[in-house]
């Protein structure tokens, strides 16, 4: 089992977060993803949000840019093609402040201590303790 400990070298991160109308979280979003890995690249993906979503992500240090199409995995290959390709690693999150920042140095040693690990994956239903009070998209599968 891995310890977190400080991250050696502190390898260069950045962060793609998709967004559409996340006016609420993004900004406790991305604040807790620059305090936990020290101001990292962030790339916010809107996806022609109608509220302040664009607004706090770009006060925050946020680059913007702007979906080309609909739906999350359209936002996310935008962001993968914008992606700063120069980075040790990426970074994928939602903007509404459901993924504890918390955990993703811990993530980042995992990949850093195991070569021929290629992707380490969260998971914010571990240790939720009402999932059948979420929305039915969102326990699809759950047994």
């Amino acid at each position: 089992m891995v310890q977190k400990t400080e991250l050696r070298n502190n390898p260069s991160t950045q962060v793609l977060i998709a967004a559409l109308n996340e006016e609420e979280g993004i900004g406790h979003t991305i604040s807790e993803i620059n305090k936990i890995l020290k101001n990292p690249l962030i790339l916010v993906v809107d996806g022609k949000s109608t509220d302040k979503t664009v607004e706090v992500a770009k006060k925050l240090g946020a680059q913007v840019v702007l979906q080309d199409g609909l739906g999350k995995g359209d936002a996310l290959a935008k962001a993968i093609k914008c992606m700063d390709k120069t980075v040790d690693y990426i970074v994928i999150t939602d903007a509404d402040y459901t993924y504890p920042a918390e955990h993703i140095p811990l993530m980042i040693q995992v990949l850093e201590e195991n070569p021929d690990v290629g992707m380490v994956c969260g998971n914010r239903f571990s240790g939720y303790s009402d999932l059948y009070g979420l929305n039915s998209v969102f326990y699809l599968g759950i047994d």
